[in-house]
């Protein structure tokens, strides 16, 4: 029975990412009496499904069916006041428990309430647009695992992948009833019943698509301005908590800005000083540190700032050398740079032609001026103005300057 436990375990092992739990995990295996006691609590516990519902009718049977395989042993989905056809087709899973919930503009207070639909131990909360792109597997092995291994509470992230997008999320998706519970009116986390203090996310490689994020659902709930609201709410709420400010969504950002707010709520979470600063002594470091600075970069090189945003990219690379984000952001910067050359040598070093009488450079150079046209047609090409480049060379007729601007651009 210990082989074949262990079997599963090494199923689970690549999908968790913190490295240190991972060689934590492979400690474990090398003692057959705590595998044993690993063992012993996989097959005690139980693992449930509690999902909240309105008017997904289109999604819901879908979402349901795909959670069939990963070794749960209750489904309890929660509607919320659906006006379609989502209660009759919860009605024909024969697996699911369908209950009722008057709906309140609190996403925590709903998911604590419909958890205590739910007598597992463990519970599983997915959004009801949300479909596992992770093959099945055995999640009761995962959570047993972590248990066994880690000496404080838990919660399970999973990569929450959007239509259309490159980037994810990694909300809590697995936690313990007994502990735990949600927090916030959006954008909820999971904290310790007894101490309310945040419980520490194991971010894993399991993913789920979230179908609602397409425009259709995002207008259809309303969700940029409701989100945007209960954020702006718990900034009032909790304001020294850097993560209602590091999950603020464009839309929000750009009422902070009109208002000119964004700039020092930010900063207040950033800095020390509660102002800009180039020092890394002077960086908060925290759990959302890593997204307030993608979200400050990203705001100065918007307002062209570039001084700033270079400064606090070398510190954010220092920190997070493997970012992607910082990894765009210092190729955006040097392109800018590179057009600010061009603009450069584009009003100095052709300044003259540029104001000069283009006649008497005809006489002087035996030739017209088509050759500095083609200069000034690569700058503006530089510069990313396809329409004034191609406007230039339609222009110039001269046969070995259009096949050197061929040769010069990869045309054939």
């Amino acid at each position: 029975m210990i082989g074949e436990f262990l079997k599963e375990i090494n199923k689970v092992i690549p999908l968790i990412k913190n490295s240190v739990i991972v060689e934590q995990i492979e400690e474990m295996k090398k003692s057959e009496t705590v595998l044993l006691k690993c063992l012993e609590y996989y097959q005690g516990i139980t693992l449930g499904l509690v999902m909240i519902v309105k008017n997904q009718e289109d999604l819901i049977s879908d979402v349901l069916k795909a959670t069939k395989d990963f070794n749960l042993d209750n489904y309890v989905v929660v509607d919320t006041g659906s006006s379609d056809k989502t209660v009759e087709n919860l009605l024909k899973l024969n697996f699911v428990r369908t209950e009722y919930l008057h709906w309140e503009e609190n996403y925590s207070l709903m998911r604590n309430k419909a958890a205590e639909f739910s007598s597992m131990d463990w519970i599983l909360t997915l959004d009801s647009d949300e479909v596992f792109i992770t093959e099945p597997l055995d999640l009761k092995i995962l959570v047993s695992v972590l248990y066994t291994v880690l000496d404080k509470p838990f919660a399970i992230n999973f990569e929450q992948h959007y239509n259309g997008s490159s980037k994810y999320g990694i909300p809590d998706r697995i936690y313990s009833q007994t502990s735990e519970k949600f927090f916030g009116l959006v954008h909820e986390e999971l904290r310790t019943k007894n101490t309310e203090e945040a419980v520490m996310s194991i971010d894993t490689r399991i993913q789920v698509i979230n179908k609602g994020s397409d425009t259709k659902q995002v207008i259809k709930f309303d969700k940029e301005e409701r989100y945007k609201n209960l954020l702006f709410q718990m900034i009032e709420i909790e304001p020294d908590n850097p993560r209602w400010v590091a999950f603020l969504s464009n839309k929000a950002i750009e009422t902070l800005i009109i208002n000119e707010k964004y700039e020092k709520l930010i900063c207040k979470h950033l800095f020390i000083t509660n102002k800009y600063s180039k020092r890394m002594g002077n960086l908060k470091i925290h759990k959302y540190t890593k997204m307030l600075l993608e979200k400050y970069i990203s705001y100065l090189i918007l307002w062209k700032n570039y001084d700033r945003a270079n400064e606090l990219l070398k510190v954010g690379l220092l920190l997070y050398p493997n970012n992607m984000a910082f990894m765009f952001f210092k190729g955006l910067i040097q392109i800018e740079s590179i057009k600010d050359i061009s603009r450069t040598y584009l009003k100095e070093n052709l300044k003259n032609y540029i104001e000069s009488d283009k006649k008497a450079l005809c006489d002087s150079s035996y030739r017209d001026t088509q050759s500095l046209e083609l200069i000034i047609a690569e700058l503006n090409e530089l510069l990313g103005k396809k329409k004034i480049t191609e406007k230039i060379i339609n222009k110039i007729t001269d046969d070995n300057l259009k096949t050197f601007w061929k040769q010069w651009n990869n045309k054939n």
